[in-house]
């Protein structure tokens, strides 16, 4: 974090955290919104379950902790999330000339798919993450921290791109992502950190949102979370080959 936090000229955004040299800070009671679910997706009985339980464990570390929807339009991100993704890899299929032969079957679709969308559709993805980044400011002045489940789905077979349901319904490509898709599109701070394991030892985890630059905040609530004991895991005997979480 020393070596990555200060400000860079070759990053603009960057300028803002400008002389704020990076510090863990010792962590203070926290308001804290806990959102279970967005809206309708569904989330593995399991999960929910684990994460529910941390919720509680960070009631008795001391911090105020709500339960309840998520503070933006999650149908926003919904919406710009696959136009930035898909027209990204059409500029990076127009970028390297070896993309078609280089990229999967499945990056090569949705590279098709980037080429077909217009510019006003990129600039109406832009003005819904503007909306959610808006969004999300007023909601951090009430909470110092968003709580949710990392994933929605336990680790699938990595023959698969991606689990085809969870909890008995079925999902698309990012059902399992639902929650993480926010915070890289905001740009605000996060922290994951492991809460349990599922009956067959596959691990679960949770993540914590602030505002942006509030990484040593973030760290300082992972450490008491750690010596509080917040998790303990174990090494399963056996695990067929898992697919990683895509965020």
């Amino acid at each position: 974090m020393d070596i990555i936090a200060p400000s860079d000229p070759n990053d603009p955004a960057s300028a803002q955290f400008r002389d704020r040299p990076f510090f863990s800070e010792a962590a203070r009671p926290c308001r804290v919104l806990f959102i279970p679910q967005f809206g309708d997706a569904p989330v593995d009985p399991e999960i929910a379950a684990a994460v529910a339980k941390s919720a509680d464990h960070l009631l008795k570390m001391g911090h105020n902790v709500e339960t309840g929807p998520a503070p933006f339009e999650v149908s926003s991100i919904e919406s710009a999330w696959p136009v930035i993704n898909q027209g990204g890899l059409a500029w990076l299929s127009r970028l390297h000339s070896g993309f078609p032969l280089e990229a999967s079957n499945q990056m090569r679709e949705l590279a098709k798919l980037g080429n077909n969308l217009s510019a006003a559709d990129y600039v109406g993805a832009l003005s819904s993450v503007r909306c959610v980044e808006r969004q999300l400011s007023i909601a951090f002045e009430t909470y110092d921290l968003i709580m949710t489940p990392s994933a929605a789905a336990l680790p699938w077979k990595a023959d698969q791109a991606f689990p085809g349901e969870i909890a008995g319904q079925p999902v698309g490509p990012r059902g399992h992502a639902v929650f993480t898709a926010f915070v890289n599109l905001a740009g605000a701070a996060e922290i994951n950190l492991p809460c349990g394991q599922s009956s067959s030892g596959l691990p679960i985890g949770l993540q914590l949102v602030s505002r942006p630059g509030s990484d040593g905040l973030l760290i300082g609530i992972a450490s008491q979370c750690e010596t509080a004991g917040l998790w303990t895991m174990t090494t399963p005997n056996h695990i067929p080959a898992l697919n990683v979480l895509a965020v």
